[in-house]
């Protein structure tokens, strides 16, 4: 069950969600989350006709039929003229090292894989700016610190600017502070200003099945964080100094950032999170819009009115796309049959990102 504080925070997103819902997706249309069956469906307006797949299919083919099947195409990877930017995106968690899929986080995205990406279009001079387009629900700590310096950087080369996405919380908001724009939607999870630190304990598990354990160390807190033992007062000091640490700095980052006081950063913060238009109003984020509107951004900043949009980091197809490509003709991965296409996804490890859940180490934001 919620804590009232909780509950607060969601009923707010849900009605900045409702709200966009009405006004965008739905206008006139009644909101009252029941189910319809087809005819029903019809009748209120939420779909225009009733059609199986197959008649579809044959309407199609009729060359009177202004519906025509779609054929996907190979995308290119850039669209558009002028000086070049970068779309730079960033979807999943965030860790140190290499990337990764993890089995309970989804794809994570690892800050030595990532940096030279930045580092790249930094050095880069055909690139004029950088448009960074984060879906991120956080992760590591030091991961999110060592990105968000690098793109400091960038960001005193070339213009960067800041488009989120679905979620932008903890270190997906702490590596977007440093944009000298940022747009949101106005349903973005955006905020969760804050650190929180687990430590497990698998020892009494251990225990009801008869396993046991030894620990050899040197030294009192060598083995700080073992899941085979209860954390003690001590191990509880430590690892909270250290959080309360990381915090201080999350806020005095946003403070610096963002050109907010301080205390009123610590108010805003606590792990509370915010739909996009409350962080609007709140001014964690500088305008309401997508990557539409900060093309129009870059655009207004380099003093041109076109610009070609370079796509990145472009995807790798996998061994089992390519080999199935050039035996069958596929030329998308979204052609190949969905059973084959998890089977490489899974055994590949190229399956897409979504939004994280936020669950972090002790090093984590």
């Amino acid at each position: 069950q919620l804590d009232p504080f909780n509950q607060a925070q969601h009923e707010a997103i849900l009605d900045t969600v409702m709200a966009e819902y009405s006004e965008k997706i739905a206008p006139g249309l009644s909101l009252e989350g029941r189910i319809f069956s087809a005819a029903e469906a019809v009748e209120a307006g939420w779909v225009n006709e009733i059609n199986t797949w197959e008649d579809l299919l044959e309407g199609w083919k009729n060359p009177k039929s202004k519906n025509k099947e779609y054929k996907p195409r190979r995308l290119k990877p850039r669209c558009g003229s002028g000086p070049k930017i970068a779309l730079l995106q960033f979807e999943g968690g965030i860790k140190d090292g290499e990337n990764s899929r993890d089995p309970l986080m989804g794809q994570m995205i690892g800050s030595s894989t990532f940096i030279p990406l930045i580092q790249k279009l930094r050095k880069d001079k055909k690139i004029k700016g950088v448009i960074f387009r984060v879906n991120s629900g956080g992760g590591s700590a030091l991961a999110s610190e060592d990105i968000s310096r690098e793109l400091d950087r960038l960001g005193a080369e070339k213009p960067l600017v800041v488009s989120m996405s679905e979620v932008a919380g903890s270190g997906g908001y702490w590596i977007a502070t440093g944009a000298a724009r940022i747009f949101a939607h106005r349903t973005t999870i955006t905020g969760s200003i804050g650190v929180i630190s687990i430590l497990f304990s698998i020892k009494e598990f251990l225990a009801s099945h008869g396993i046991t354990h030894s620990v050899i160390r040197r030294g009192d807190y060598s083995d700080l964080g073992s899941p085979y033992r209860e954390p003690n007062e001590g191990d509880t000091d430590i690892i909270s100094s250290y959080t309360n640490k990381l915090y201080s700095m999350f806020v005095q980052k946003v403070a610096q950032t963002r050109n907010i006081p301080e205390p009123k950063v610590a108010e805003l913060a606590e792990g509370h999170i915010y739909s996009g238009q409350d962080a609007l109003t709140l001014g964690l984020v500088d305008e309401i819009g997508g990557i539409p509107s900060a093309i129009e951004w870059m655009k207004t900043k380099l003093g041109v009115s076109s610009v070609q949009v370079v796509f990145g980091p472009k995807p790798k197809t996998p061994l089992l796309w390519r080999l199935l490509g050039s035996q069958t003709g596929i030329s998308s991965p979204a052609s190949v049959p969905v059973l084959v296409e998890e089977l490489a996804k899974s055994y590949l490890g190229q399956a897409q990102g979504r939004p994280q859940a936020m669950m972090e180490d002790v090093r984590g934001v």
